[in-house]
């Protein structure tokens, strides 16, 4: 079997899978409160390699909450290649904000206008749930103007799993 080795060239895990680029993808065990309503009880995202056991992350969580993209972690091998975040070393200055959209037509203009504002989108692990990402740089309360449009709306649903954004409270 081959050898695989990190960014200092040590020996690591085989079973870890190692992409381009140093990008390793990890299946994050969720704690019971995270697991919540939905089936699901791992979420699998995508890490750039920092070095000293510490990862990047290259993806939008869904289900993780307290994580934002491009924070800096350091995780806990459970077994079973499982991880846990065991830390948040560096946070990006990113928000995480979950969606569930009810109405397809409303949502699609909605994350549009999200999408112009420059913040991330992802979508497809349940039809209507989406993952944004608001970067550090993208203001806050213009976010929240598109939110607070549809504040009594029935087909959208709003959580804050992870705000580093200074939300003026």
């Amino acid at each position: 079997m081959p050898r695989c080795l990190n960014t200092r060239g040590e020996a690591m895990d085989p079973k870890i899978k190692i992409e381009k680029g140093g990008s390793v993808k990890r299946t994050i065990r969720l704690t019971d409160d995270q697991i919540g309503p939905y089936p699901v009880s791992t979420e699998s995202l995508w890490f750039d390699i920092e070095g000293d056991d510490l990862l990047r992350l290259k993806s939008i969580p869904f289900f993780v909450d307290e994580l934002s993209f491009n924070d800096v972690v350091s995780l806990t091998p459970l077994g079973d290649d499982e991880w846990r975040i065991a830390e948040v070393v560096q946070g990006a200055g990113n928000s995480t904000i979950w969606l569930l959209v009810k109405d397809e037509a409303a949502g699609r203009d909605m994350l549009a206008s999200i999408s112009a504002l420059g913040c991330g989108v992802e979508g497809g692990v349940f039809d209507g749930y989406y993952a944004i990402n608001l970067p550090a740089e993208v203001d806050w309360s213009s976010f929240m103007d598109l939110i607070n449009e549809e504040a009594n709306a029935d087909w959208l649903a709003v959580d804050y799993p992870s705000i580093r954004h200074d939300s003026g409270s």
